[in-house]
């Protein structure tokens, strides 16, 4: 018992994350400006706005919005 509790000790001294975030992060969608659509819905970011905000997987994403007639945001994942 002492040595699973100094291992879970070492693990939590050391600043890793618990196994719970990771697997979180790992389901994060690959491409960010799909998973943008979760957070900000089409047409709710005015052109040339800078947002920034937390993803419900866990990750900061940034968004920069479009004008109607462009393609689409411009999206990225930030590093935590």
């Amino acid at each position: 018992m002492r040595v699973l509790l100094f291992a879970i000790f070492t693990l939590f001294a050391a600043g890793l994350p618990p196994a719970q975030a990771q697997v979180a992060r790992a389901a994060c969608p690959v491409d960010a400006e799909k998973a943008s659509y979760s957070i900000w819905p089409a047409g709710s970011l005015p052109a040339g706005t800078v947002r920034q905000r937390l993803h419900p997987c866990g990750r900061h994403l940034e968004c920069i919005g479009a004008r109607p007639t462009d393609a689409k945001r411009t999206c990225r994942w930030l590093l935590n």
